[in-house]
């Protein structure tokens, strides 16, 4: 409530983000190499913006002993919804900085995929591979000193947090991945794993400091609420993501790396075309058990 119209106005930014990304592409295809960076910029500006919201919503929920002088300062009630509050601007500028080096390793990944296919233009693939290994670098290096900046502006009572396992494990990873990029990038394939691992060390981090800013500051543990166990809903979530996700996962995973070793139309076989209809019938599937479950609900 205290942020309430940049909450809400996220969905809407949110949207209009990807309509300009979509409309970037419609006008490439058309334009090609006049094409102009108009929506492009603007998308990026949105989804900046966008990044931005849910940072401050996050800072803000851990100052909960600030929220009455927002709600209401000098005892006038603001329920307007349209203020920012808390922006912690290194922390936001860390987390968009992640971006480089996960684009790096994603390059290099795009650059190893593309070339083993015959024709591919050689001067092309080296291009990519350079702004691969840069973005990874560079931006790694920069990640690390926003982190830094990020736990020198931490509060008093939460200063020791900067040499916790949960940061250098952070600072470790995004280290590695930026080594890892610039001195090995034929092992390409494997640079988006390690990206992956970085993003859990950051989320792991961020959820980490999470409960020692509202457990160690004012008391608050979520692992005091008392769990009432729903079996059902329980082993539907996780049907949904080894099954429902997995499935079809396996098939785009499948079917892009076969399709990038061929030249010109590919044909699935036999085992990736049983994989998409799989896919197709486990989503039905589910959609039927969601309204055959709520319907049975209803009923009782």
């Amino acid at each position: 409530m205290l942020s309430a119209r940049w909450a809400i106005g996220f969905i809407l930014l949110l949207l209009l983000g990807y309509w300009a990304l979509w409309l970037h592409y419609a006008h490439a295809r058309k334009a090609a190499e006049n094409a102009s960076p108009l929506w492009l910029s603007l998308s990026l500006a949105l989804l900046l913006l966008v990044g931005f919201i849910m940072h401050v919503l996050s800072v803000q929920m851990l100052s909960p002993d600030q929220w009455m002088n927002w709600y209401a300062p000098g005892g006038h009630i603001d329920a307007s919804g349209s203020r920012i509050h808390d922006a912690l601007l290194p922390r936001w500028a860390f987390i968009v900085s992640l971006a480089a080096p996960v684009t790096g390793a994603w390059l290099l990944a795009c650059r190893k995929y593309l070339s083993a296919r015959e024709g591919e233009d050689a001067g092309y693939l080296e291009f990519v591979g350079a702004v691969g290994r840069k973005l990874a670098l560079y931006g790694g290096v920069i990640s690390v000193l926003l982190l830094a900046a990020w736990m020198a502006s931490l509060p008093s009572n939460m200063a020791g947090f900067a040499l916790s396992p949960w940061t250098l494990a952070v600072a470790v990873t995004v280290l590695l991945l930026a080594v890892a990029t610039w001195k090995m990038p034929d092992a390409a394939y494997y640079l988006p794993a390690l990206a992956l691992v970085m993003a859990l060390a950051v989320g792991a981090m961020r959820e980490a400091y999470r409960y020692a800013a509202l457990h160690g500051g004012f008391g608050y543990d979520f692992m005091n609420y008392p769990i009432a166990m729903d079996w059902y809903s329980t082993i539907l979530f996780f049907a949904t993501f080894l099954i429902v996700g997995g499935i079809p996962l396996a098939f785009m995973l499948s079917l892009s790396w076969k399709a990038g070793q061929t030249r010109g139309v590919y044909t699935a076989g036999p085992v990736i075309a049983k994989l998409g209809v799989a896919s197709v019938v486990v989503a039905g599937l589910w959609v039927v058990q969601y309204f055959a479950f709520g319907a049975w609900v209803l009923a009782k």
